[in-house]
Formats: structure tokens, sequence, C-alpha cells
């Protein structure tokens, strides 16, 4: 018995296919064979959706092929590196691939001498001659079309895999370029890295396949048109379409998620094959995790934790398929797990509970009122019970959204306790006990009231002079902890925007920056930086960036923003990058 580790599927075998992917990479590969060039195909989804696992696919479809393959992980190139550096390296390591197989010295030499300026512009950057501006001007003069050194490039890459292709003693006959990871980019970058690929190789004879959000390109162009609206959304659009020629959708609605679960959970050893039905677990998924291979990764290592813990406490395993829906609310909506925490007799809820746990927060919206009143009509929300988890779901945008689902999901719920004769209070209960340990929301309302009094943390903002705030920031981002890195980032996040921020889009740009070992590390790691914030001795700090949060200061904070008279704080973090202080230079803005 072992957990389920967060790794691309191979599919080197139709056996290993449970998500049901291998028609999309035969169409994918044979389209690749057969198309025109230059050619670029964008495999689009979601962070988790098995981009890199079809790549993994077509890439072992074409290996035994006429096909010279050519895999580059971006993120891996932009670790310990400027963000600057790392774009240039990766199109001089995709250059110095293509001309290792071209036995024609003069070609070869012809590559070589073009990336030649590449070569020295990283090497400049990576030790720091070049920095900042100057180091994103280096960038911004690649991107140009009619850059002398893109066109030299691209004519010597042109002749050298015109040749390789012609070669009668020469196997391969086109290039495939596979460029993957690159959501994990900062979005800006990741834009980048786009154009300048089109830019360079859009040659004969090759054909990119690019692993991409349609998202990331949107929040990468934020500084060249702004906010996605329906007004400007042909101009991302078109963007787009100008570097991808064939948009390609992960299928993530066409997923065997049930086969996929039952066989993950089968391999675990918390089902056996008869247990419980495909299509019972992916009802489950549909209302809460979806299909997102990531997720369920995630879910199924909850369950076997659990399954574990059971082992050693000799207690007996309750209802399996009661225990995989808790675990399933407790990823996907963490509030309604406390709340069942709290009212495990959920059908017994009263609009006097309601208000307990929202302290009537709901009533502030303007619409709410008249959204209560539509949606009582309806089947979702005509009981009592359903209209307290629809309060509860209006405090969130993102449960707000899916307050539907979570009605269904309850309502599901309640339909197999009672099928399966089981006392629905006494069965949710057992099954909280025992998922509780997977549980990442925070101690119960009633506890952190006991823990007020005594408590580090503190909403107070210092009213510092300019001088002594850029006294006490350099100190306090001078620090050698484990900390400090990860406030520096949060101040550069902050830095790009000038409005708020979600939690959310922080946790996935820390990520990004390789700061945790996955997404909710990320979180972890950032619900640390908040804290320390917060820390009642961080009053200059509250001074600087302004938060929202869902409750008092040791709340998580749901939106981060930088107060604008406070945006010459990039120079004190510059001087603190370069590792040297330039004490002319102020904070607030005059």
């Amino acid at each position: 018995m072992s957990g389920v580790i967060d790794e691309p599927l191979k599919c080197k075998s139709d056996s290993e296919d449970t998500l049901g992917i291998d028609s999309y990479a035969q169409v994918l590969s044979r389209f690749v064979k057969e198309t025109n060039t230059p050619m670029t195909v964008g495999i689009q989804g979601e962070w988790g959706s098995g981009k890199t696992s079809l790549l993994n696919s077509v890439w072992a479809k074409l290996e035994q092929g006429e096909n010279l393959l050519i895999w580059i992980n971006t993120w891996e190139y932009s670790l310990l590196t400027s963000p600057e550096e790392a774009l240039i390296k990766i199109i001089v390591s995709i250059t110095e691939k293509i001309s290792a197989c071209d036995r024609n010295k003069n070609s070869r030499d012809k590559i070589l001498s073009a990336t030649k300026s590449l070569v020295r512009g990283a090497a400049k950057i990576g030790a720091g001659v070049t920095l900042g501006s100057n180091a994103a001007q280096v960038v911004d003069e690649l991107l140009e079309n009619n850059n002398n050194t893109i066109q030299v490039i691209r004519q010597a890459l042109a002749d050298s895999v015109s040749d390789i292709s012609n070669r009668t003693t020469n196997p391969y006959q086109r290039i495939v370029i596979f460029v993957d990871d690159l959501d994990r980019l900062d979005p800006v970058y990741a834009v980048q890295i786009l154009e300048l690929l089109k830019n360079i190789f859009s040659i004969e004879k090759c054909v990119f396949l690019l692993a991409i959000d349609y998202q990331v390109v949107v929040k990468g162009l934020k500084h060249k048109f702004g906010e996605l609206t329906e007004h400007n959304e042909w101009e991302f659009r078109a963007f787009f379409d100008k570097i991808i020629q064939l948009p390609f959708m992960m299928p993530m609605s066409d997923y065997n998620i049930g086969r996929y679960i039952h066989e993950l959970l089968q391999k675990i050893n918390y089902l056996e094959k008869d247990d419980i039905e495909e299509t019972s677990l992916e009802a489950v998924l549909d209302l809460t995790l979806g299909g997102n291979p990531r997720s369920i990764k995630r879910l199924v290592n909850s369950l076997l934790l659990i399954t574990m813990m059971t082992e050693v406490k000799k207690t007996k395993m309750q209802d399996k398929f009661l225990l995989f829906t808790l675990v399933c609310i407790q990823i996907t909506y963490p509030t309604f797990y406390v709340l069942l925490r709290k009212h495990p007799d959920f059908l017994k809820l009263t609009q006097e509970d309601a208000f307990v746990l929202t302290n009537g927060k709901e009533a502030n919206e303007p619409t709410f009122n008249e959204t209560l009143a539509q949606v009582k009509k309806t089947s979702f929300f005509d009981e009592e019970w359903e209209q307290v988890l629809f309060r509860v779901a209006f405090l969130s945008p993102y449960t707000k959204n899916r307050a539907i689902e979570i009605s269904s999901l309850f309502n599901y719920i309640r339909e197999y306790v009672e099928s399966s004769e089981l006392v629905l209070k006494t069965a949710i209960e057992e099954a909280i006990s025992i998922t509780g340990i997977t549980n990442v929301v925070a101690t119960d309302s009633s506890e952190n009231d006991q823990k007020i009094a005594r408590s580090p943390f503190s909403l107070e903002k210092s009213n510092l002079s300019d001088e002594d705030l850029r006294n006490e920031l350099l100190n306090t981002l001078s620090r050698q902890t484990s900390l400090t890195p990860r406030l520096i980032t949060l101040f550069e996040i902050l830095l790009a925007e000038k409005m708020f921020i979600t939690r959310e889009e922080i946790k996935q740009r820390f990520f990004a920056k390789g700061i945790g070992e996955n997404i909710g590390h990320a979180g972890r790691l950032l619900s640390n930086v908040s804290q320390f914030i917060t820390k009642k001795a961080n009053p200059h700090l509250r001074q600087i960036i302004e938060f929202e949060s869902d409750g008092g200061s040791g709340a998580s904070k749901t939106n981060y923003r930088l107060l604008d008279q406070y945006r010459e704080v990039r120079e004190v973090i510059s001087s603190i990058r370069k590792g040297e202080v330039d004490e002319t230079t102020g904070l607030a803005e005059q």
C-alpha cells in the first residue's frame, strides 16, 4: 500500500491509460506527422488537467518515427535564474539540439555564430551585469520581429533544418518541439516565451506542441490590454491566435473519471473491485473536485492516510463511500466541512443556526435578498436547511457560484444515508472523527475566541515617517530567515498590480516562482507570511500592505494590495536583491 505521486502519466502502454486520453494522443500524433509546417499546437487546460500526460503519450507515439523530438521543460530552465536569463537559455537550448543533428559543419557553425549574442546576453544577465530594466530591454529587443539577431538565427536554423530533412542518410523529416510547464512561470514571462518561439522558430519542417492555459496568456497580457472585458477580449484572443494555429482543449469532460478514481482507490487498498460503483464515485466528484487528475491524487492520498490511521488505532473503517464524500467536501468546500462538524444532523439546520454561522454578513450584499427569494422557488433551496446552505455559500464568490452543486451534494448524502438505513447524525459524526486528520481548516471559532486575549496578532498600523519606515523595512527584509525571501516575493507580486490581488492568485504565483512543493504547500507558506505581517511586532508592514480577511487579525487573508503611496518600496527590494543599500532612496511618493 503506497501513496499516489503527483507525476504525469507516462502512457507507454494502453493499460496505463486510465484517463482515456490515448485516442486523443493518436489523433494528435497523426496530425503532427501529416500537417503542413510551420505549425504550433496549443494544448490548453487548467493546472493539473493532464497536459503533460498527453504530451508524454504523443511523444511515445512519435518516438519511433522520422521525427527529431525535443523536450523543453520551461520550469527547469527558470530555476535559480532570472526570468530574462531563462528565456534566452530556452532559445539557445533548442537551437543547440537542432544543430547537434546537422552533419554539415558549415550549417552548425552558422547557428552557433548566430546564437553567440544570445549566449553573451544570458551570461551578462546571469552574472548580474545586466539587471532590472536593462535585462528586460534585452528580452524586449529580441521580441521585435525585425531584430537582426532573430532574423540571422531564424535563417541559419531554416537552412540547417532543410539540410537535415533533405539528406538521404538522415532519419529525420521534421522537428517536433514539446514545450511544457509554461503554466508554472510568471504569466508575463510565459507570454514572452511564446513570442520568442513564434519569432525564431516559424520555419518549415518545425512543429511545436505547447502546454499552456489560455488564462495564463490573459494574465500575461494585462500590462498590454488591461483587465479582460467583453470589449477587449478580441485583443487577447487575437494574440493567442497569432501564436497558436491549432488550439486543443484537454477533454476533461470526456475523462473516464469513475474508472480512474476507482482504480486508484483499489491500488491503495481502500476499495475492493465491487465495493462501490464507479458511477457513484464520479457523481460525487462532479459535484466537488471535478475531473482534475492532480486534485484527485490529493484525495486518494488523504484516503490512504485515513486508512492507515484506522489500522494503527485498530478502529473499524466506517462507511467508505461516506468517508470518500466527506474528504471531497473537506478539500473542495472546507467551510461546509466545518458546518458538518458543528451540525452533523444538517437536515435540522434553522435560520438561527445560519445567523450563528454567518453573523448575518450575507444580508449586507445588495443582491442577497432578491437572489434568496428567487432560489427559494427552486427544488434546490425550497427547504429551510437548504436555505441555510445558500446563506453560507453566499459569503464566498467561489461557493456562491457553486451553491446548486453544494445543495445537490448534501441531498445526495441524505439520499444515500436513507437508502443505506443509516442514522444521519451518527454517520456524519463517525466520518468526521476519522477524516479530521486530513483537514487543513483552522480550529473552531469558539476555540479561537478563547485565544484572542493572548493572541500574538494585531491589525494596528504604524504611522512612521518616510525615513523611519524605510529603515524598519530594510531591517525586516535583511534578516537571514527562511521567511524573508517569501516576504520579498510577496512584495514583488503586489508591486506588479495596483489593485487587490486574491490569495488564490498569489498562491499560484508563489508556486510558479518555486515557493512550495505543490500548490497546497505554497498556500501554507503564504499563510506563514500573512501571519508574520499581522504580528504585533510588525505594524510597519501593515502600514504598507492592505488586506481583506474573513475575520480578525489571525483570520485568513483573502485579498492583498500594496498602498499606492508606498510603491517606491521597489527601490528598497532592489537594493536588498543586489546586496546593497542606497541611503538616499525614500519610500513614500512626494
